[in-house]
């Protein structure tokens, strides 16, 4: 029995979408997993502080730290995020299968977080993103297996395994009903850069509710949807929780997804947004924008502008949207996909 360690550096109080699918998966095949965050246990010791700022916190080296030492018990360590990279460096050579996964650009990511804290940083964004872009591209080749969940991505680590996210609710079935009043729906974290206020006015315009499932992002955004009438905001989910609320809301309205993310940097312009593909699994026509990964769905039928939204209004359109929706999910982000990738990658197992 293989045991391995899934490592992310962000909270697992609502555990991730895509680590509990993982987790399930390497279970079914009779894996022993354990997940571990970094944000449990940070190291406050001042050198580690000192790493820290030096590499200008795009490296977490507590949580590697802390994380290098949990490895030598598992035969695979599967971590997330440049964040804890450097594993790589601490786990050479050793006899444990590395695996590396990133799920955005998160050399411009981090740089523009950093910037809008410490704005004069913006005079050396070209040697500061090039030199954590190299030291991104070594590093990984280190690791004996890199995952990503985007083609752009897997051209910029060359020779990654480019595995699309699988949406939890593939399966599940909603309601529609040309009775029915129409409604919005978003699923995330949601903040100034992922479209609140267009999301907040969008309902607004148009008088129909807005459900919001997911965490507030930003104090202005918790301000908006406080503020407005439209927006209901109903909390963060644990999946299963959220696949019932979604089925209940189904059944009253015909639903429609906002995805009204900003390609302010290089990574939200190219990486694929997951609420996009949980739209796509449960027959939801998307609302969005022209942001590359986004405006592809709705080129291929599955949803429309914002500024058209109206034309979705028409129960007709509806369903063939809803149709073409559930059609792209199936050929390109099916779990069985998704599943035949990650073995390859965290096992070694089958074939592209």
């Amino acid at each position: 029995m293989k045991r391995v360690l899934i490592c992310v550096p962000f909270s697992l109080e609502v555990k991730h979408a895509r680590v509990a699918l993982e987790e399930k998966i390497l279970v079914e095949q009779g894996c022993e997993v354990d997940l571990f965050s970094g944000k449990d246990s940070v190291s406050t010791s001042w050198w580690v502080k000192v790493l820290n700022i030096l590499t200008l916190k795009y490296f977490e080296w507590g949580h590697v730290f802390e994380m290098a030492k949990k490895a030598k018990a598992y035969d695979v360590v599967l971590f997330y995020n440049l964040k804890l990279l450097p594993l790589t460096l601490l786990n050479s050579g050793k006899d444990r299968r590395m695996v590396y996964q990133t799920l955005d650009h998160n050399v411009s990511y981090h740089f523009y977080e950093l910037a809008k804290r410490l704005s004069p940083l913006s005079i050396f964004k070209p040697a500061i993103v090039n030199v954590f872009s190299f030291f991104e591209r070594r590093l990984s080749q280190k690791a004996d297996a890199v995952m990503v969940n985007s083609f752009p991505l897997g051209e910029y680590l060359s020779g990654a395994i480019v595995n699309l996210y699988s949406s939890p609710f593939e399966g599940l079935s909603l309601g529609s009903n040309s009775k029915n009043p129409f409604a919005l729906i978003y699923f995330g974290k949601l903040s100034k850069e992922k479209g609140a206020e267009e999301s907040v006015h969008l309902a607004e315009s148009l008088k129909i509710p807005l459900f919001y499932f997911g965490r507030l992002g930003d104090q202005s955004t918790e301000k908006l949807v406080k503020n407005s009438p439209w927006v209901k905001y109903q909390g963060n989910f644990e999946i299963d929780a959220l696949g019932l609320e979604i089925q209940k809301l189904s059944s009253s309205y015909n639903l429609l997804g906002v995805s009204l993310i900003h390609s302010i940097h290089l990574s939200y312009e190219i990486q694929e947004a997951n609420k996009d593909i949980d739209y796509l699994a449960l027959g939801i026509p998307i609302v969005g924008n022209r942001r590359r990964p986004t405006f592809e769905k709705i080129e291929m039928g599955c949803g429309v502008l914002m500024e058209d939204v109206e034309q979705l209004f028409d129960f007709q359109a509806y369903r063939k949207a809803s149709r073409k929706a559930l059609k792209l999910y199936q050929e390109v982000y099916a779990q069985d996909n998704f599943k035949n990738h990650l073995l390859k990658a965290v096992l070694g197992k089958g074939s592209l």
